[in-house]
């Protein structure tokens, strides 16, 4: 009987961290020079104090787990907040985000008395929105995340009594992301966020990949940058 070495882990680990670093470290060489040269024709900011520009959005989506977490992985995302500010000097935006994910199903390999399993993550980088256009705003952005998951059992002691035990993981790994802000009047906007995040951990004994692919709509209000001309004042 063959047994599995203890570096096979750790290459399927490398092998999961190795695409999205890359394409992290792709992304944040990418947006720094484009953007140096876009703020070298930018008008100045109006609007918001020092020339600062910021987006504050609620963000509320779909997380796509991997298969290891079976019916589990398809999951709300009632988001907590996305936001982003640029100081006046800066060519790129300082980014962050606060999410979670909720599912009433269980990972493949978790105690089968469990009630409830979730997934979050903070998610802290840099960004570029491109300002100069009025009507979208793309963005892209990378960084490092950190997530978690978790799973709660029941346990009963005896007919009509109970406790819930929780167990929880918690990891760091690079996240991409793109998008676009859609400006619906001076000062508030729409838009749509696509992020992917990578991370893995141990839940319930078990090795699991607690990273993620997340669509989720924006809604919130910006400050700085360009606005339609309408609300310009000459």
């Amino acid at each position: 009987m063959k047994e599995e070495s203890n570096d096979q882990p750790k290459q399927k680990l490398g092998k999961r961290w190795k695409r999205p670093a890359v394409a992290a470290v792709i992304t944040l060489l990418w947006i720094l020079p484009a953007a140096h040269s876009e703020s070298e024709h930018k008008e100045h900011d109006e609007g918001s104090p020092a020339g600062q520009t910021r987006h504050v959005s609620y963000p509320f989506g779909y997380r796509r787990l991997s298969s290891e977490w079976g019916n589990a992985r398809n999951q709300i995302v009632p988001g907590i907040v996305d936001f982003d500010i640029r100081p006046r000097s800066w060519p790129v935006s300082i980014a962050a985000r606060m999410a979670f994910g909720y599912s009433s199903a269980l990972p493949i390999g978790a105690d089968p008395k469990a009630s409830f399993s979730g997934s979050w993550d903070i998610d802290l980088g840099l960004r570029h929105v491109w300002r100069r256009f009025e009507t979208l705003q793309p963005f892209v952005g990378a960084g490092l995340a950190v997530v978690g998951a978790s799973t709660t059992v029941q346990v009963r002691t005896y007919p009509g009594a109970f406790y819930y035990q929780n167990w929880d993981s918690t990891t760091a790994g690079p996240f991409v992301e793109t998008g676009f802000y859609v400006p619906v009047r001076r000062g508030l906007h729409t838009g749509v966020l696509l992020a992917y995040a990578r991370g893995t951990g141990q839940l319930n004994g078990n090795r699991i990949e607690m990273g993620s692919t997340q669509v989720a709509f924006l809604i919130g209000k910006s400050w700085g940058g360009k606005h339609r001309p309408s609300a310009t004042i000459h």
